[in-house]
């Protein structure tokens, strides 16, 4: 897995061995960011669920502002940090390990990020909870988007305050795309 483009374009990043993290695949992070277009260079990026933290350093490399990084896992928030070291943005990006939806409730409240990607656990029921508290803790900036990686097989809802304006589908995942209204 390597940072596909930007400044870091071609950086090995590290990933914890085992099956509990899926690293988003470069095909899907190339379509996520194709999305995104020039709104990703100046933005203020959430990467909630991160996991290895391979797409908030991918908008790091592509000019993002500043990066947060959530994820329960103490494993992911040194291989994330690695990852930051590694591609030299140590200083701007800001890891929270412990629960996604306490971090959103306290540390994130009222951030107002630009961009959020989530990637939670597939068919656990944790989308839904999530989408909701980052539009009531004012976590989501009004016209800001959100990304969701979703199991191909989940069902799919729009809560109050987003509309769906894209949703890209892969063999395992579907990529649903909100606009904040």
């Amino acid at each position: 897995m390597r940072v596909i483009a930007g400044s870091a374009r071609g950086r090995r990043l590290f990933s914890p061995s085992g099956t509990d993290v899926r690293p988003t695949a470069d095909r899907i992070r190339e379509a996520l960011f194709s999305s995104f277009g020039d709104r990703v260079a100046g933005a203020l990026f959430l990467d909630l669920f991160c996991g290895t933290g391979a797409v908030g350093v991918e908008a790091l490399s592509r000019g993002a502002k500043h990066a947060a990084f959530v994820d329960n896992s103490r494993e992911c928030a040194a291989i994330v940090e690695k990852n930051l070291t590694h591609t030299g943005f140590a200083g701007v990006g800001e890891i929270i390990c412990g629960d996604a939806l306490q971090a959103i409730r306290g540390r994130l409240r009222g951030r107002a990020f630009d961009i959020t990607y989530l990637d939670p656990p597939y068919d656990r029921g944790m989308m839904l909870p999530a989408l909701r508290e980052l539009i009531d803790c004012g976590v989501v900036s009004g016209g800001g988007l959100v990304a969701a990686e979703y199991g191909a097989s989940e069902d799919i809802t729009c809560p109050p305050g987003y509309e769906i304006y894209k949703q890209k589908n892969y063999r395992l995942a579907r990529i649903v795309f909100y606009g904040v209204i």
